[in-house]
């Protein structure tokens, strides 16, 4: 009983303080909507309207809701389509203000009813998700923009003049008076979001709203300054006689069916349309942020129902749009008030307000009703301009919310959303071209290995062969960009001459070949058969370089064929099925093809999974990064001159220690000391690495490869730029090999230079087994066998860890 008594006194105090926050901000949505000077005449019971409508949304927010906290008003996201309306209604019709304001109510009632309607239907069919189809950058510019208008509306109503955009803030300083009649009422908004945002128990916002009128009050009292001057000077509304005092008779009086001017109604429905977008959209927001702000599940589409049915209630008994107040929800549930009982105190306060001749409106200043209004609006432009910017995925998105504020006060409303959704296309399109862009990846051909003259002409060739990974759908936005690509590609040979270029005259063409791996790729149009394919078959036909599509399929090889690819390229391009058999088909080519006349030039490519990088070694080892000048490593390859791996001259007999752990972790030998005897009778070195050192760095020959067996080495991976050919260690480290993993062992077994570099951590030494080709041909068939399936093993594990 006494928990009740006490959940009772919690309702109607929480009650009682969102009355005080939802009130004077309906009398200044009220001056928002019914801005034109057609309504001058008709403000005070249209005020009323505007209250009364917020109590009829609370009514069905309170009975309907599955959150018993819930507070429905009147809300923001449609005061522009409101007021667009009501605007349109008063410039349609030459007559009476009453002749007016029935128009104005009679087509902003039938718009929420049918609002409401529309919405119930899409809760009902569960499809919610329809909403989502506005992009929420055009919901931002255009929450944004109902910030500056309340900012605008507040201010109109201090200095007493209606500002309608840019163009009409220069009447704020003239005269100068209009100045200090404005400035409170937009200090007291920014005062006001200030106290909010510090605000955690909820109870500054409401006392501060209270103190603003009564702070007003005592200067007028200490001043000596009458209440009839302040009227005079425009402190506070202009007329003080009954006439201007409304109750729910004079509210009653404004709908009159036989006032209505039926033919100025249909003009309203492009504008409906846009309503019916922005609230459903808004509203579903609203829902998910109370969603994640109580941590449990709602659902959507009953919410939304609630939502419709409220509005369409209001719509037919002539009221204005509304949905869930998020703020003043939140407010209550974190109060910890789980009872209805705060809704329907709402409703009496509001009802108390709005069917009476109380005059708010006549007795509060009017810079309280200004502050109010810029409060909204602070908020809003604060949140969805500023606070924002760092919460959309690119900078281009971010500039859409600008894009759709400017353009709503340059174009209007409607062609201001479609001027925002078109921005928001725009940049979805450039993004997607950018995501579809292809990767440069690294393929060698499978299969019986070369011999080692092919083999290291490959190893040089290696840059001209230029493989790149499409994915994806390849159209018309994307067809030239991708053209673009592997021209650029073609353009950077790797030659002495920086400034050679694919379109001057050369004669080693023929070595450089484009592999496209089409495997991803999920389909072609028409568009990039004549802007990308055709274009680069002929460059290919014209200029002697090959060109091999690989896993095209048999739908868009067709579609290439039919628009003339393979005509145009002739013998240069070819397609594959497989990726192997167009790399191994690319190799060949290269074989047949001129040696370059620039042997001293070595190539080594960087495959770090996504964005595979050339790097041109120079000529001394000095200049790589860590380099400690070793010659062996600066040396240029000849194809005439065949190199003798360089083993490790430097390594020390395999210790005993090291052997049993070989023995026993790595190859997990049965026979731990005929093991061990033949690791270290086939010659297995050690080397001992003190903390930082290179155990093998970038460039060096994969003679041999390592086994950590205490410590653990990191593998540097190496950065570069495809234009300047620059390279330099990346920072941080790329990947951390500890005991009894190996490092360097696929550079040895393809017989290439290393990839990176690989040395001991920073914090500790490390103690590697050395493997070369001297001691694996010495080592017995039985210990070779486990160290191949380890290995393989290792290899099998490092695939996995790669693939996409």
């Amino acid at each position: 009983m006494v928990q009740r008594a006490a959940d009772a006194a919690r309702g109607v105090l929480y009650g009682v303080i969102n009355a005080i926050l939802a009130i004077p901000a309906l009398f200044g949505y009220a001056a928002v909507i019914f801005s034109d000077g057609a309504y001058v005449d008709v403000a005070a019971p249209l005020a009323k309207a505007v209250v009364l409508s917020a109590a009829v949304h609370q009514c069905v927010f309170s009975w309907r809701s599955t959150l018993p906290f819930a507070i429905g008003q009147v809300q923001d996201a449609g005061l522009i389509f409101l007021s667009k309306m009501a605007t349109d209604v008063a410039r349609s019709i030459d007559g009476t203000a009453h002749d007016v304001a029935a128009t104005a109510l009679c087509g902003l009632g039938l718009s929420t009813a049918l609002l409401g309607l529309v919405l119930v239907g899409v809760g009902r069919a569960r499809m919610t998700w329809l909403v989502s189809y506005l992009p929420l950058p055009v919901l931002g510019g255009y929450l944004a923009f109902i910030g500056l208008f309340c900012i605008e509306a507040g201010l109109s109503l201090c200095i007493g003049v209606p500002l309608n955009g840019p163009r009409d803030w220069p009447q704020l300083y003239s005269p100068p008076w209009r100045l200090v009649l404005a400035a409170p009422g937009l200090l007291g908004g920014i005062l006001l979001s200030r106290v909010a945002k510090h605000d955690k128990n909820g109870t500054k916002l409401p006392l501060t709203m209270v103190a603003m009128p009564l702070a007003f009050y005592l200067i007028v009292y200490t001043t000596g300054y009458s209440l009839k001057d302040a009227r005079t000077d425009g402190w506070l509304f202009a007329n003080d006689s009954s006439t201007d005092v409304a109750d729910l008779r004079d509210v009653v009086a404004l709908y009159d069916l036989d006032r209505v001017s039926w033919h100025a109604l249909p003009q309203l429905f492009p504008i409906w349309c846009s309503m019916v977008v922005v609230v459903g959209f808004s509203s579903c927001l609203d829902v998910a942020a109370i969603e994640v702000d109580l941590g449990k599940p709602l659902d959507m589409d009953a919410e939304l129902t609630t939502v419709g049915v409220s509005n369409t209630v209001a719509g037919m008994l002539g009221g204005f749009t509304g949905s869930y107040i998020f703020s003043q929800t939140i407010f209550t549930c974190r109060a910890g008030c789980r009872s209805r009982i705060a809704g329907l105190v709402v409703v009496v306060c509001e009802v108390i307000a709005g069917a009476t001749k109380l005059d708010l409106l006549g007795a509060l200043p009017l810079f309280f009703f200004a502050a109010t209004l810029a409060f909204v609006g602070v908020d809003l432009m604060d949140e969805w301009l500023l606070q924002s910017r760092h919460k959309w995925s690119t900078r281009s998105e971010y500039a859409s919310v600008w894009i759709t504020l400017g353009a709503i006060q340059a174009l209007g409303l409607v062609r201001g959303l479609v001027t925002g959704c078109a921005a928001c296309a725009f940049t979805t399109v450039a993004a997607q071209i950018e995501a579809d862009a292809p990767q440069r990846v690294i393929r060698s051909s499978l299969g019986a290995p070369r011999a080692p003259r092919d083999a290291r002409k490959l190893r040089v060739l290696r840059s001209r062969l230029i493989v790149l990974e499409l994915r994806g759908r390849i159209w018309w936005g994307t067809a030239a960009s991708l053209l673009a690509r592997i021209k650029k590609a073609l353009r950077r040979a790797d030659d002495d001459d920086e400034t050679s270029s694919l379109f001057e005259a050369s004669q080693d063409h023929a070595s450089r070949v484009v592999v496209l791996d089409c495997r991803l790729v999920d389909g072609l149009d028409a568009s990039a058969c004549r802007a990308c394919f055709r274009p680069l078959a002929s460059m290919a036909q014209a200029k002697g370089f090959g060109v091999a599509l690989a896993g095209l399929g048999v739908k868009n090889d067709a579609l290439l064929r039919i628009h003339g690819v393979y005509e145009a390229g002739g013998s240069s391009v070819r397609t594959f099925q497989s990726m192997d058999e167009a790399v191994r088909w690319a190799e060949g080519r290269q074989l047949q093809a001129p040696t370059p006349e620039h042997p001293r030039r070595r190539v080594l490519i960087d495959d770090d999974g996504d964005q595979p990088r050339r790097f041109l070694l120079p000529q001394r080892a000095a200049s790589m990064p860590g380099g400690r000048g070793n010659g062996a490593a600066a040396r240029a390859l000849s194809f005439d001159d065949p190199r003798s791996p360089r083993g490790l001259s430097t390594g020390l007999p395999l210790s005993r220690a090291a052997a049993r752990y070989l023995a026993r972790v790595v190859l997990e030998s049965s026979d731990l000391e005929t093991t061990e005897a033949a690791l270290r009778d086939a010659g297995v070195k050690e080397v001992r690495l003190k903390a930082g050192e290179a155990a093998f760095e970038l460039g060096e020959e994969g003679a041999s490869f390592f086994c950590v067996v205490t410590g653990a080495l990191s593998l540097r991976q190496i950065t570069n730029d495809l234009e300047t050919g620059a390279f330099q260690e990346r920072d941080g480290v790329g990947l951390v090999v500890n005991a009894g993993a190996f490092a360097g062992y696929v550079d040895f077994l393809l017989k290439r230079p290393r990839r990176f570099t690989a040395r001991a951590g920073n914090e500790a030494a490390a103690t590697c087994a050395v493997f070369d080709a001297a001691s694996l041909a010495a080592l017995p068939p039985t210990t070779l066998a486990s160290l191949q399936r380890v290995l393989l093993r290792a290899a099998a594990a490092e695939l996995a860890n790669t693939s996409r």
